[in-house]
């Protein structure tokens, strides 16, 4: 007997609303980071949009995030979030 295989009955979601995408990286310190991720946000006109920052709560990401994306949202990741809370929010069911 074989299985058959799935289809799915909608087409895949977009991921992003943004078209382009830009990744920053570098072996330099933090500010040299946040910087270039600064500029990339600069490059894709997305000033004016809702920015966010997800991490581990870091006070130096915190800072950093303040610095470069003063309007920004700053959010707990998941994993960080089920070390520090008892018991984690569970994620909303659409």
């Amino acid at each position: 007997m074989s299985r058959s295989v799935q289809t799915r009955r909608h087409p895949p979601r977009q991921r992003s609303r943004c078209r382009r995408r830009r990744s920053v990286a570098t072996f330099e310190n933090a500010r040299a980071l946040g910087q270039q991720a600064g500029h990339a946000v600069q490059e894709l006109g997305l000033q004016q949009h809702l920015q966010v920052a997800v991490a581990d709560g870091a006070h130096w990401i915190k800072k950093k995030a303040a610095t470069h994306f003063p309007h920004s949202e700053q959010i707990l990741d998941w994993p960080t979030c089920g070390k520090r809370c008892a018991k984690p929010p569970t994620p909303w069911k659409c």
